[in-house]
């Protein structure tokens, strides 16, 4: 931060000594604008957080809004019979994998920060009732959500959904979970999301002058193309890190690493039999290289996020990985990269054909492909190309 604080001193220092007061000012004007700008940030970045990926109930109950709220026009179109026969399929479905409990157990966990954090005139109106009804009692609030809820419950709202009358949809327009819904999708569309597209198209244009500003300053720079739905290249090598004091990484890894961490049943870590009984009888076929089976590298080659799933090319165009994630010390590299910390992780071709040939059979898929072995001894000795 203090490297970025002193370019701009010096940035508008020397537009300033140049006559070009006007490329200084947008600076200023993005120091302005992002002050307006973080409040509505800050309450889209929790919507997203919350109604979108937090507890369920939200989500689900807005999918009624049509039928609900405009039941007379569709019931006058003929297309009444046709909403809610989509709409009980979808609870079906929604019901089939849903556990009340443990959605509930999420809003409690969430709703506490979200409250903190979302800026007072932002909030959905709903959450008053928190201090109104309940008496500051944010969990009250939520059990009484979920007792008295149709859209918590499956019998009760197949009872609403199966004769579907005024009266009925009524009753789940006074639901409250239905009602919490509307509130935060409200506060969101009607408040956040206009304000919040409007700022970020005057940080875009205070950008563009400012990224021109920097262009006639140091015109002896190098600076990035406009390359928005066009390739986008960067160049590094294969090779490991030393990110701090007594820490190295070596540029690889092996199925042994894998297999190291295995904890059977475990969601992130459980193993197929299949692979574990490969990698101990040493059964890599051609891909292994000299007794281990190579699964991912690291190189330095900057990244950011959409990159993953690129190619990882090697200097005759050959694909020898694809890039999935970076090092931990590389998370600031798309404020500031450091080619001697920053460093991205691939899974190795030689794995995918491994998984590919030898784990999933399908080696007709591998047929198509032109494989080519170098004879140069290097790293990675075995890349592909279509």
């Amino acid at each position: 931060m203090e490297r970025k604080r002193a370019y701009e001193a010096a940035y508008r220092e020397k537009a300033r000594a140049m006559g070009k007061p006007e490329l200084a000012e947008a600076l200023e004007s993005l120091k302005n604008i992002y002050g307006d700008y973080i409040p509505f940030a800050v309450a889209r970045d929790l919507f997203v957080e919350f109604v979108y990926n937090g507890p369920e109930v939200l989500r689900f109950a807005d999918a009624f809004k049509e039928v609900v709220e405009q039941r007379e026009a569709l019931a006058r179109d003929g297309k009444l019979t046709a909403a809610v026969i989509e709409l009980r399929k979808a609870a079906d479905g929604h019901f089939a994998s849903h556990d009340a409990e443990v959605d509930k157990r999420i809003f409690k966990a969430l709703l506490p920060l979200y409250r903190k954090h979302v800026p007072s005139h932002l909030a959905p109106s709903v959450l008053e009732e928190i201090n109104t009804k309940f008496k500051g009692n944010a969990d009250a609030w939520v059990d009484h959500l979920y007792a008295r809820s149709a859209f918590t419950d499956a019998a009760r709202l197949r009872k609403a959904l199966a004769k579907p009358s005024a009266g009925a949809l009524k009753k789940l327009a006074a639901d409250p979970a239905y009602r919490a819904s509307r509130s935060f999708f409200a506060s969101f569309l009607d408040q956040v999301r206009p304000a919040h597209a409007q700022l970020s198209d005057r940080i875009e244009a205070a950008m563009r002058t400012y990224v021109k500003g920097m262009m006639e300053l140091y015109p002896e720079k190098t600076y990035w193309p406009d390359a928005n739905s066009t390739l986008r290249l960067s160049y590094g090598k294969v090779e490991g890190s030393s990110p701090r004091d007594g820490v190295t990484y070596i540029h690889h890894t092996t199925l042994d690493g894998v297999i190291e961490k295995h904890v059977p049943g475990d969601v992130e870590f459980d193993l197929p039999q299949r692979l574990i009984d490969l990698n101990r009888a040493k059964d890599f076929g051609r891909y292994g290289v000299n007794g281990t089976m190579p699964v991912c590298f690291t190189s330095s080659l900057h990244t950011t996020g959409g990159n993953s799933g690129s190619p990882v090319l090697n200097g005759r165009g050959e694909l020898i990985g694809l890039n999935f994630d970076r090092s931990w010390e590389s998370t600031m590299s798309d404020i500031q990269f450091d080619p001697d910390k920053c460093r991205n992780i691939c899974v190795d071709t030689r794995y995918i054909l491994f998984l590919i040939d030898k784990y999933a059979g399908a080696s007709h898929l591998v047929s198509e492909m032109n494989l080519v072995k170098s004879d140069a001894p290097r790293f990675i000795d075995l890349p592909i190309h279509r």
